[in-house]
């Protein structure tokens, strides 16, 4: 028997009949572009679909808006707060001529 262990990674395709997720990034773009927003959060149980809408989210506003992506998985162990810091400083350094959307995992 072999152990077989599945990858989390977000999704290239909304497979869901009636595209959902697809939906869900199309109506955060809408308030996105048209609102005055400082803050949306994405709220969903473990393997729900978050970071594909997040993937759908960036591939539709790529052209007017730069994203830093933080996965806070990854600096568990260590200080996550240098972590965010150093991304994002980074992530602004590159001199973007676009607004700086900023989403965390």
């Amino acid at each position: 028997m072999t152990l077989r262990l599945q990858t989390e990674s977000p999704a290239e395709e909304d497979l869901f009949r009636g595209s959902s997720h697809e939906k869900v990034a199309g109506n955060m773009a809408q308030v996105i572009k048209t609102s005055n927003v400082n803050i949306i959060g994405l709220e969903g149980e473990l393997g729900s679909g978050k970071s594909t809408i997040l993937r759908f989210l960036q591939k539709r506003l790529k052209d007017e808006f730069t994203f830093i992506n933080f996965d806070a998985e990854r600096y568990h162990h260590g200080s996550t707060k240098k972590a965010l810091i150093d991304i994002i400083h980074k992530g602004i350094s590159q001199q973007c001529q676009k607004p700086v959307i900023n989403w965390i995992n």
